[in-house]
């Protein structure tokens, strides 16, 4: 699954819609559903659906903190990891329900009267407590208890924690004009050269991954050992900003790299 974070400079969301409007033509071209919205001063939002051809994202909810126009956002790939984020909203649930419950109760709750009470039952896991790769997730889920506090020191370690997610799901710049695709799977390339540029695809594993845009003026060609797979059998991109994505996929029995996007021959 892809990787990295997209920065938005111009989009526009009205109150009470599920759509964002992206102004410009800044891409988000390999967006993944589950994916989260952040707008700084806003609680994030989770993302279900895009379509770069209307320049829209669509979130799961309607948008319920005011109008917004013309302002910057940063898209943060975690839907890989809902799994852990529901269980943490179910714990979190659990004890509100535990708290409403003891509104009705007269006195003080002694623990020591209960029964070997887990940690977690009157606060969140830290992350020594859940398994899992999470590199990267742990500013996310801080930055939404923060901003219950909602004060400008908050947003400042927001705009802070965020420039740190950036750096772990990196974008890669490279003026290189040979490039070992195996060297940045489940990363962004984005090739500067402005003579061509050639992109190895070597044996890799099934559901490899990566995508590329061409900024620089080289135009960048697709190479393998094997049959690269193409609907129109174009092998290159088709000029500067060209948007480019690459996956292992299997073929009449062997693995095979299919690649998409802004294609010619």
């Amino acid at each position: 699954m892809s990787t990295y974070v997209f920065s938005l400079n111009d989009i526009s969301v009205e109150d009470g819609s599920p759509v964002v409007s992206v102004n410009n033509s800044d891409s988000f071209f390999g967006l993944i559903e589950g994916s989260q919205l952040f707008i700084a001063g806003k609680l994030p939002a989770t993302i279900i659906d895009h379509d770069t051809t209307a320049n829209t994202l669509t979130l799961k909810y309607n948008w319920h903190q005011g109008d917004l126009s013309n302002v910057a956002a940063q898209v943060v790939p975690i839907g890989a990891v809902g799994v852990l984020l529901q269980a943490l909203e179910n714990n979190r649930a659990a004890y509100a329900s535990f708290l409403s419950t003891m509104e009705d109760w007269s006195g003080n709750v002694d623990w020591e009267q209960l029964i070997d009470p887990p940690p977690t039952s009157t606060r969140w896991p830290d992350f020594t407590e859940i398994t899992g790769d999470i590199t990267g997730l742990q500013a996310i889920i801080d930055l939404v208890s923060d901003y219950e506090s909602k004060d400008d020191s908050v947003r400042e370690d927001l705009n802070a924690r965020i420039d740190g997610i950036e750096s772990t799901f990196a974008t890669v710049y490279t003026a290189s004009t040979s490039i070992n695709a195996l060297d940045h799977l489940d990363k962004m390339i984005i090739t500067t050269s402005d003579v061509a540029v050639r992109v190895n695809l070597l044996d890799a594993p099934l559901d490899s991954e990566f995508s590329l845009v061409q900024e620089g003026q080289g135009i960048v060609t697709f190479h393998s050992p094997k049959t690269i797979l193409n609907r129109q059998g174009f092998y290159k991109t088709a000029g500067q900003f060209a948007n480019a994505y690459a996956r292992v996929i299997e073929h009449d029995g062997d693995l095979h790299w299919a690649v998409f996007g802004d294609l010619a021959n």
